[in-house]
């Protein structure tokens, strides 16, 4: 989503966005991603489409008091998502109301803090798919997900394939 919209901004404005902080990603890293939009012109100068530069930065302690308090909570997240994981224990270990929390994580991650958990274990399934032989039944239990039912009808939902099927598709047994 977050992507689109640069893109459409890039299009609608025919202006480039140079050096745009987004604070973070879910794939399992809690560094800055620095991303430049280029609008492409076809030779007679009629835009075509878009180029997209990204960069990582670590982050250091310079960053905000409000990423601060997010970036704890991702770390927490990345560290315990197998386990299960509340809305209040997250605002809790940031300092915050649950309201606010949800609020300040949606503003800096683009995404609810609920989508980044599963996005989150979702990853690690993949990781597991695609490197062990383990069932499904234990990949479930091994990234958070309630049982295997949970975990493959929100896989499915995700990628648009059962864990299965991806797993057959990366050449895994």
């Amino acid at each position: 989503k977050v992507y689109m919209e640069r893109d459409r901004e890039v299009r609608r404005t025919g202006k480039p966005i140079i050096e745009r902080a987004y604070t973070h990603a879910a794939d399992y890293s809690t560094d800055l991603r620095i991303a430049s939009v280029f609008p492409l012109h076809d030779r007679r100068g009629k835009l075509i489409g878009t180029a997209t530069v990204y960069r990582t930065k670590p982050c250091d302690g310079a960053i905000p008091d409000w990423y601060a308090r997010i970036k704890g909570a991702i770390a927490f997240i990345d560290r315990h998502y197998a386990e299960k994981l509340t809305l209040r224990q997250l605002a809790e270990s940031s300092g915050l109301s649950p309201v606010a929390f949800s609020r300040l994580f949606k503003r800096t991650t683009q995404t609810t803090p609920i989508r980044y958990i599963t996005e989150i274990r979702l990853n690690q399934a993949r990781k597991l798919l695609t490197s062990t032989g383990m069932t499904l039944a234990d990949i479930a239990a091994e990234t958070g997900f309630y049982d295997e039912a949970h975990f493959v009808k929100t896989f499915r939902k995700s990628r648009g394939l059962t864990p299965g099927e991806y797993r057959r598709q990366h050449n895994v047994s």
